[in-house]
């Protein structure tokens, strides 16, 4: 029987990576499952693939696993690949070893069906029926139906060092100021994904539970990059102004709320864009202005 806390990382990619790295640093034993051979520091590295059930017969015994595997691209294939039935290897595999973990999953606020710029929390029962969200929200339900104590954590979109493109895109005047309604966004900073998951790993997390992984402000797309503008030193004239709204993704069209994860005395690094964007102006703006 384990007597101490052991992590095992499925998927040690932006996210992952950092959780591991957080872990290590708080001398926590964690292991990393990764289809490539790059080790972090302080870590165990185990490689193996997903979508091959062979290459995960000796995995280490672990009290809590953190899925956080990611599809290697937009398609639905890649998603099913990674987000169900990868999900659903690892877990048999475990489980044919006398494993039963507390299982965290890293789903998505995709699983969202609204696309109205309406409020959305834990308890919307509208979940997406077709699409990438989907495939995600099945893997959701095949996890809460099954015997590990399950915590999901529906990220919105993560951004954070070396993650910039978007306060990049305002830099370089390639973003566009859409006319019309409000569109909006649901952001999180790295530094946050990492803290919530630490702080649900502890005690707040035991009986599992479903939370939105977002900031404390589901901002409309023009605020944000009309802030970054004045941030960056940019005139707002230089940025180009649009009608055509099918120039940007529906999928971030909710207001996604986290009152859940607030409430279980979680507090955020950054509780909004301003903070988190503030922190990365370095990575974006050089010395001098761009020809």
């Amino acid at each position: 029987m384990l007597q101490s806390p052991s992590y095992l990382i499925v998927g040690a990619g932006y996210l992952g990576g950092a959780l591991a790295r957080a872990l290590v640093q708080s001398s926590q034993a964690a292991t990393v499952l990764r289809r490539r051979a790059e080790p972090i520091e302080g870590a165990q590295l185990i490689q193996a693939d997903l979508a091959r059930p062979e290459t995960l017969k000796d995995l280490p015994l672990c009290t809590h696993l953190v899925y956080a595997a990611a599809a290697d691209s937009s398609s639905e294939a890649a998603y099913r690949s990674i987000y169900v039935d990868g999900l659903r290897n690892i877990l048999q595999a475990l489980e044919l070893r006398g494993c039963t973990p507390r299982v965290f999953y890293t789903s998505s606020t995709s699983v969202y069906a609204a696309d109205d710029g309406s409020e959305v929390d834990e308890r919307s029962g509208i979940i997406a029926q077709k699409g990438l969200g989907a495939i995600i929200a099945e893997g959701e339900r095949w996890l809460l139906a099954g015997p590990w104590t399950t915590t999901i954590v529906r990220f919105g979109g993560i951004y954070g060092p070396q993650r910039t493109y978007f306060l990049r895109r305002v830099w370089e005047r390639k973003e566009v100021l859409f006319e019309g309604p409000p569109l909006y966004t649901n952001r999180i900073h790295q530094a946050d994904c990492v803290g919530m998951l630490m702080h649900l790993m502890g005690d707040k997390g035991l009986k599992g539970g479903i939370y939105n992984g977002v900031d404390c402000d589901a901002a409309d797309r023009n605020s944000v990059i009309r802030w970054m503008a004045e941030e960056l030193g940019i005139p707002i004239e230089e940025l180009s102004v649009s009608a055509d709204r099918s120039l940007v993704s529906h999928r971030g069209q909710k207001r996604v709320l986290n009152q859940k994860i607030l409430a279980t005395g979680y507090r955020y690094f950054f509780p909004t864009f301003r903070e988190g964007y503030r922190a990365l102006l370095s990575e974006v703006k050089p010395s001098s202005s761009p020809a």
